[in-house]
């Protein structure tokens, strides 16, 4: 299939898509006849290649340890910003001149590796203590050749760890740090594909879909692409719904649509949008069958990956089928029948343990969203900058997204399934908080269908007169979208990497949790303050704690920092966990991420360090730039 933007025609007419928009027939609407010449490729090609040179010369400059508390966007060069310019003027040059596909793709990709991966290319170790954990489970499966659901939640969905030790160990890699650190990079990349599949079954217009990829990169603030079963099982989530609405499509228009759509659509009063996309991606019967083989796998390997996405994807396949959008009928069923089996019988002791937890807020939308909002404004000054652009953000998304839905219902029809798409994933918000994430994941798997909402809000409209007929953008039309694009570039550096301080690591700190784990052992308590700490890589198993999360750091923080003030909490953590010896590590990343999220000041966790250093119940046991290890002496009080 010819993936470039169709040339000029003389065309009256096209077929109408699902966002309720045309094909697109290059119609001058700039008043100056102007025709409309594909760059060419050796010129247009150059441009992505040189900004990404570009960037790769700006991010060796970035100081880190200049960083404040609004993160990377502080300490970028100009230059990387003369990057994301150049990229973002080029590509919107291309929308309009009529691209190829390969020359858009490679722009695609260009902006997923200067945006997504900063750190990546910055920092020399992952950031994220999350990452650093899950990299210490794959090791624990390659140790073990095991799980054991007793020691985290985690290993009652080991998908994906089973999976990331296998690619390390085929590799030859020691563990998988070194995955990662690049991971980010490497799901936004894999995950364009799947994408391009969803944005092209929904509209016909090639600059739409193009557009939509665009603004979903530039949405993404979300941050779940790092080394995770979230980042894996996205992708499988992308790939499933791509799958179905290419090859499973009904011809919604003309065989009927179900009784009960007919019917909210006569009460909205709204025209419908037209769909003969089926028409050009009908396959035969071993296509059909293959396809359906590949989105069963990925449904399968989905389910004991991830604890949220199977939700989600069983809530958008229920969606298509009972609007009657894909043939595939059974597959919610069997997605249904899937999650089902798996918390009876493999997550059972976890569910059983946790059944409180789960089923508690059930219901409760109110203390959901605030968990997931009102909770999160807080921290210094910075971080509240950063929280409020990253509401900012996703708030314009959904304007955006719902203009372009008012928009192609006033001209077209309603986008019905789009906004469907769309709207679904809210419904895991009735379920529970998610550790206070079930907004910001409800929004993930929503983006893709609020980005090619937003890409129809964009582009221009059909005219009132030729409703069949749309137009290439109009330069006024194109550099303001350019210039809306840059600035939600800005947005997200700020939105994704506004609490870098607090989550990057140096190599000392790693440094120092390697010395921790020669000083300590099986039966050893490890403490820090905050969770910001780059260990669990290994020796998952071990006894960790973290002060910030026990009950007693509220009445703690509110004294001046004392070493026997978290003596108790040591004390009683080591008797839980019938420990031997305890050593509690303190580092830059803690002082940082407590400032940022309000846990403590930076200053109180150094004043921490001070009092632990000349008490005589510890003793430092190894120290380095960026970190110091102290022993708890004598006997547990």
């Amino acid at each position: 299939m010819n993936l470039s933007i169709p040339p000029r025609s003389s065309r009256g007419a096209a077929r109408e898509d699902v966002l309720g928009v045309s094909e697109p027939v290059a119609v001058d609407m700039d008043g100056g006849g102007e025709k409309l010449r594909p760059l060419p490729m050796a010129v247009a090609a150059t441009v992505p290649l040189a900004s990404l040179i570009l960037w790769a010369l700006a991010v060796r400059r970035v100081d880190v340890r200049s960083m404040d508390d609004f993160g990377l966007v502080g300490v970028l060069p100009v230059a990387f910003f003369a990057a994301v310019g150049l990229l973002t003027a080029t590509f919107w040059w291309l929308v309009r001149r009529g691209g190829s596909a390969p020359l858009l793709a490679l722009h695609l990709v260009v902006l997923a590796i200067v945006l997504h991966g900063l750190s990546s290319a910055i920092e020399p170790v992952p950031r994220l203590d999350a990452a650093w954990r899950h990299v210490g489970i794959a090791d624990y499966v390659t140790r073990t050749h095991s799980v054991h659901p007793p020691v985290d939640a985690y290993f009652s969905w080991p998908g994906f760890f089973a999976f990331a030790a296998m690619v390390a160990r085929i590799a030859g890699l020691p563990d998988a740090i070194a995955l990662a650190r690049w991971a980010p990079v490497f799901f936004e990349l894999i995950g364009l594909p799947a994408l391009f599949l969803v944005m092209s079954s929904l509209t016909s217009d090639r600059r739409r879909v193009w557009v939509g990829c665009w603004l979903f990169l530039l949405a993404n603030w979300i941050g779940q692409d790092y080394f995770s079963p979230q980042a894996f099982s996205f992708f499988l989530y992308l790939a499933v719904l791509g799958l179905l609405l290419r090859h499973f499509r009904t011809r919604w228009w003309h065989d009927g649509r179900p009784p009960w759509i007919d019917r909210l659509i006569a009460r909205a009063r709204v025209r419908p949008e037209r769909d003969d996309v089926a028409d050009e991606v009908a396959a035969g019967p071993g296509m059909r069958v293959a396809t359906m083989t590949v989105a069963i796998a990925a449904c399968v390997a989905t389910v004991p990956t991830h604890q949220l996405t199977p939700f989600a994807m069983f809530l958008a396949v229920s969606v298509l089928v009972l609007m009657g959008r894909v043939s595939a009928r059974t597959l919610p069923i069997l997605i249904g029948v899937l999650t089902a089996s798996w918390l009876a019988f493999i997550a059972l002791p976890y569910v059983k343990g946790h059944l409180a937890t789960l089923v508690g807020d059930l219901g409760d939308v109110g203390e959901n969203v605030q968990a997931g909002v009102l909770e999160r404004v807080q921290g210094s000054v910075g971080h509240l900058v950063v929280v409020r652009t990253r509401l900012a953000l996703s708030g314009f998304v959904w304007l955006l997204a719902a203009f372009g839905a008012i928009r192609a219902t006033r001209r077209a029809g309603a986008p019905v399934t789009t906004v469907a798409l769309a709207a679904a994933p809210f419904a895991l918000v009735v379920a529970q908080p998610y550790g206070g994430e079930i907004l910001l994941r409800a929004y993930l798997f929503s983006l893709p269908f609020m980005a090619a909402l937003g890409a129809a809000a964009l582009l221009p409209a059909p005219r009132a007169s030729a409703v069949r007929e749309t137009a290439v953008p109009s330069w006024p039309r194109t550099i303001v979208a350019a210039l809306l694009a840059a600035g939600l570039a800005v947005a997200l550096v700020v939105s994704k990497y506004g609490n870098e301080n607090g989550e990057r690591f140096t190599l000392a700190e790693v440094r120092a949790v390697e010395r921790l784990y020669q000083l300590g052992g099986p039966r050893s308590l490890l403490v820090a303050t905050v969770p910001s700490v780059p260990w669990k890589a290994r020796h998952y198993e071990w006894s960790y704690e973290v002060l910030s999360e026990s009950s007693e750091w509220s009445s703690i923080t509110a004294k001046a920092p004392s070493a026997a003030a978290i003596i108790p909490v040591i004390a009683s953590e080591m008797r839980s966990h019938h420990a031997t010896d305890a050593f509690v590590l303190i580092e830059r990343a803690q002082a940082e991420y407590a400032q940022l999220l309000g846990l403590a000041s930076r200053s109180w966790i150094l004043g921490l360090e001070r009092a632990l250093d000349s008490s005589p119940l510890f003793e430092p046991v190894y120290r380095n730039l960026d970190a110091v290890v102290f022993r708890l002496k004598g006997p547990v009080p």
